[in-house]
């Protein structure tokens, strides 16, 4: 009788260790579960946040070559280039007004009947062929090879637009937080899914998304976020 009460209480030990030991897995997971759920929602507000801080930064820009459009002095050289040819003055205007005082606009393009007519920078090998418009932001291509984003103003009476070509070094580093840029694992694909934002090799570039390799994001990163941006998150 002695010998089979302790085999009993044997057992029944045993079955409180098991017990405990479930009490803790079940526990464990909750906690984990709760560690998932706490990490999806800070990168869910941290991709909100950084999505307001590109819709700020864009329409910002959006906003002064409006406004730039409708200046006195603007207007006044806009109407001496169409009349005698020369941009010397109004891309002197433009470049003073947009870019000297902008932390990201590396230069200004003036478009007229679709096509680019000059640049403050003095270049004219820019080209929008191939992209559509998204939003405010177009990407093109400069005389490189390398995809530059650019800022669109609507055209004014005289069908003349300008487009601010953004400085994606700068760009990309005011709107994420330091710490993340020094992680270098923030990237921004835009809503059309033609090109991608990232750091790479110290360089902050723009790539279509169909050169962008898997050791950019992971294996199967960059159809992962295609879904993800399909389905409106």
């Amino acid at each position: 009788m002695k010998s089979r009460g302790n085999r009993y209480v044997i057992f029944l030990a045993v079955l409180l260790i098991a017990g405990a030991l479930l009490a803790d897995v079940l526990i464990l997971s909750r906690q984990n579960r709760q560690i998932f759920i706490d990490e999806e929602n800070q990168l869910y507000h941290l991709a909100n946040a950084i999505d307001n801080n590109i819709r700020s930064v864009l329409n910002s820009r959006k906003d002064a070559l409006r406004i730039e459009q409708k200046t006195y002095y603007a207007r006044r050289e806009e109407q001496n280039w169409l009349r005698t040819g020369d941009e010397t003055s109004f891309s002197r205007r433009l470049y003073e007004d947009l870019v000297s005082s902008s932390d990201i606009t590396r230069a200004v393009l003036v478009m007229r009947g679709g096509s680019l007519r000059f640049s403050t920078d003095g270049r004219s090998d820019y080209s929008f062929e191939g992209f559509a418009s998204d939003g405010v932001l177009r990407p093109c291509i400069d005389g490189d090879g390398n995809i530059c984003l650019t800022v669109l103003s609507e055209p004014d009476e005289y069908d003349v637009r300008l487009a601010a070509l953004i400085d994606l070094p700068a760009f990309y580093s005011h709107i994420i937080s330091s710490e993340l840029a020094e992680d270098n694992w923030v990237l921004l694909l835009d809503s059309g899914s033609q090109f991608m934002i990232h750091h790479q090799n110290y360089r902050v570039l723009a790539d279509p998304i169909d050169a962008v390799t898997g050791a950019t994001c992971g294996p199967g990163g960059i159809e992962m976020i295609k879904t993800i941006q399909g389905r409106g998150a």
